[in-house]
Parts: structure tokens; sequence; C-alpha cells
């Protein structure tokens, strides 16, 4: 067992510090990619929903030396709705780093082939048909800076240089709006799947060059406005050993399917599916109601997704409905707020909700709240206490008035005599007050004492004794 563990930790050790000097060129050999079967050839494949798990399969093809893997480093990056669930190195193998990042040794070598699996992963995919995009790049600190490597057995003193095998580093996908076009083989689908209404969705994909420059005429083979190609478009040159990316954008305006067809050039048709369907509902909860003084407060918290607005709602008890609200409502950290002042009498039940807006559409309707409109209290008209009383130097003369009408308010001394007018102007109902500072009508200070203040209304007098203390 000694000699294993001896023999594992020489060979990271060969991985970690041999020198750039040792390395040799990448040739047409000694390529990596990533696969989703066992005999390492389909790298695009497709899951039928979300939630379904893939296997992927790591693979250096074609070993220039004709051995096996002793060593080999490489990092794998994940684009996409997808994780990984478990990673398993083949042979009696310690990793120096952590997945995604692999800086690996082997107490053996793994058996000589032209397709060495070094490592497989499951791949959970938690979105459909959204693509996912798996790409194979040196580690950060590479045993050759910029560069993927592997130690064959039959040199073990080597770094050898390791590439994609697409010739960049995205080796694979998965749910593929990318595809591969080499001569008569293209296999590709833009699927958008459902969409909401009103809302773009861009699906990209890529196109080979398999060798060789090509060029393409893209456009689209049927003329519909909720379609658009936002990248590129009309004679596209393909460069040698190259690809490029396409991206289309829908924007249904309708819940009806979308069957059209992308043109790259004479005689290549690429389908294009997807059905535009209803924004989904999301959680309203009930309003909270809240009465006051005839007025009824309404909030709730706000669970919509940003740039969605409120429209406020109101039944009365015969049902009718009417919208209270003439432009939607905008949450004020995370809260809606809505106040109502109905005109109705005491005892009227009325039912209040709220509406989630998209654009125009309505996402959701809330709960009703139900309310019961309570009877405003009956007003008197007559002076209230003054506060502070005893005062120095000035008080707050208080009153009520049933109705809005005019008013005179004056104060008194003990001996009948006016010392100061202090309201005479028309006046709304409810409470109402006067500040008086302790001033005759010259402006000079009055004497501690009693004073009374005099409410005069049409067809009603009201008195109040008051006093200044000094």
């Amino acid at each position: 067992m000694s000699h294993v563990i001896a023999r594992t930790r020489l060979a990271i050790l060969v991985i970690i510090f041999i020198t750039i000097c040792s390395a040799l060129s990448a040739s047409a050999f000694d390529e990596v990619g990533v696969y989703w079967d066992n005999s390492y050839t389909q790298a695009h494949t497709a899951t039928s929903t979300a939630f379904e798990t893939v296997t992927g399969y790591i693979v250096i093809k074609e070993p220039a030396l004709g051995g096996s893997v002793l060593a080999w480093e490489c990092a794998v990056n994940l684009a996409g709705p997808a994780v990984v669930t478990g990673w398993t190195i083949e042979g009696q193998a310690i990793n120096a780093q952590t997945p995604p990042n692999f800086a690996v040794g082997l107490a053996s070598p793994l058996p000589s082939s032209a397709a060495v699996m070094v490592a497989s992963f499951q791949l959970l995919v938690t979105d459909y048909p959204v693509p996912i995009e798996i790409s194979l790049e040196p580690i950060y600190f590479a045993s050759i800076p910029g560069q993927m490597a592997y130690i064959d057995h039959l040199d073990p003193e080597q770094l050898r240089v390791m590439i994609p095998v697409t010739g960049e580093p995205l080796v694979a996908t998965v749910n593929g709006n990318t595809g591969t076009w080499c001569g008569t083989d293209w296999q590709s689908v833009v699927y958008f799947g459902p969409v909401v209404i009103g809302e773009s969705l861009t699906r990209s994909f890529y196109v080979d060059s398999c060798g060789g420059s090509r060029y393409l005429d893209i456009g689209f083979s049927c003329s519909d406005p909720t379609l658009e190609l936002t990248g590129l478009s009309g004679v596209v040159v393909i460069p040698d050993s190259s690809y490029i990316q396409i991206e289309v954008t829908y924007t249904p305006t309708e819940a009806v399917g979308l069957d059209c067809t992308l043109v790259l050039g004479e005689g290549w048709a690429v389908p294009i599916f997807g059905i535009g369907e209803e924004p989904v509902a999301v959680i309203a909860p009930t309003p909270l109601a809240i009465q006051t003084n005839g007025q009824i407060e309404l909030e709730w918290p706000a669970r919509a997704a940003e740039g969605d607005r409120y429209h406020v709602y109101r039944k009365d008890p015969q049902g009718r409905e009417d919208r209270l609200t003439d432009t939607p409502l905008l949450a004020t950290n995370a809260t809606v707020r809505f106040s109502d002042q109905p005109d109705y009498p005491g005892g009227t039940v009325l039912r209040y909700s709220y509406g989630v807006m998209h654009g125009e559409v309505e996402l959701s309707r809330s709960p009703e709240v139900e309310v019961t409109v309570k009877s405003l209290p009956q007003v008197t008209t007559q002076l209230l206490a003054n506060v502070p009383n005893p005062f120095n130097p000035q008080t707050r003369i208080r009153f009520d008035l049933a109705r809005s009408e005019q008013v005179r308010v004056t104060v008194f001394d003990v001996t009948g005599r006016l010392v100061k007018t202090l309201v005479n102007e028309q006046r709304s109902a409810g409470e109402n007050s006067v500040i008086w500072q302790g001033r005759d009508e010259a402006g000079r200070p009055v004497s501690s004492g009693a004073y009374y203040v005099r409410l005069e209304t049409d067809g009603r007098i009201d008195h109040q004794k008051i006093m200044m203390l000094k």
C-alpha cells in the first residue's frame, strides 16, 4: 500500500512542479471533450423536461503516444440552468484541486485506449428547454500557463498539452439551441417553449465551420413580426475552424403557436417553435383595512415582480364594482397603501380588493376584504376645554362645529369688557382651534385672573371660563 501512495504523490508533484520547458506543443492528437454517451460521440443532448439528470463524460481522445493517462488537469465550466450533483474520477486518483477544477494524479495509469474517460459527472437540469453549455479550460494555476495538460505513462516526465475537441472552449451542450453543421450534418432546433405574452425571450445557438470558411445568408422563411434576429443576419462568413453565434428573439402578442424556420444559406432551414401564454398569476395576499374618521386605509405587502403595479377595486352592497385608481399604484418599502373616503351611510358593507398588473394585463386578483362603514359621531357646536388651563402666557381655544358656518370667538374679563376677538370668519365642520397669546386688542399682556371665552354661531352661544396665572 505504501508504494501506491508514494506513486500517487509522485504523480501529483509531477503535475504541479514540472517546468514549462519540458512541455510539448499540441498536435492533432491529445484532444479533450465532454460527451453524453458511453461511445463518446454525442456532444449534444436534450431532456424532455426540467429536473432530469444526464451523465457527462470527460474524455481524452487519441493520446499521441498511444499509451494511457497517468495524470491530467483542466477546469469544467458550466453555463445555464443546471447543477452538478456528483463527480467521479477514474482510477486510484487524488485531486489536488476542488471540482470543477482538476489536477489529478493516479497511482496507476488508466487503461490504454483511443478515448480515455478520465472523469464523469451527474448534471441536474433545472429549467427546460433553456440551453446549457459546457466548456473546458485551463485551471487557474496551470502547470503550463494558459493550457490544459496530461501525462502519458510512457513518458511520465513530459507534460502534454490538451486542446478542446471543438477547437474552442465550448465542447458540449444540453437542450441545444446549439448545433454543429458539417456538410449535411445539421441537428438543431430553436425551441422557445411557452413564452409570456408581451415579454421578450432570446435563444442562442451556434453554427460551426467544421473546417474551411463558410458563407451563410441568414434570414427567416416566414414573415412574423414576433420574431427578430438580434444577433447576426444577412450574409455572414464563418472563419476556418471557427463558429458564429445566432440569436433569435421572440415576443408573443397572443396565445398562438409559433412555427417558422430560420434559413441558413440555400436549402438549410432550422425549425423555430414556441407558443404565447397568458402571464402566470402571482400571490396576492388579502389587504388589511383600517377605518378611522370616515376614511378607509388599505395596505398589503408587495409580492409581485419588479415592474408590476396595482389597481384597487370596491364593490357596493349590490355587487357593482368600481376601480378606484386612475393609474396603477407603486409599492413603497415593499408595502402598497391606498386611502378611500366612501360616501355611504353607516352600516353599508363594502368589499375591497386589488389587482396585480403587468403592463395592461392583470396577473392576479386578491381576495376581498369586507368593511362595514361606521356612522360618524354627531358633532355638537360647542366650546371644548382649552389647553393648557390654567395657562401662561398662551392657550389653545378649541371648539366643535356641527356644520361649516360663520363663527365668532371672543374673550371677556369678569366685568364683561371685551378683551380680544380671536375668530370672526367662516370655519369648517368638526374640531377647530385658535391660539390666544394672553394679550388684548392693543397687544398688551393681560393680568392674572379669570376670563371668559364666548363662542357665537348662527343660533347658538356657548361660554367657558379660563384662568391666566403669572
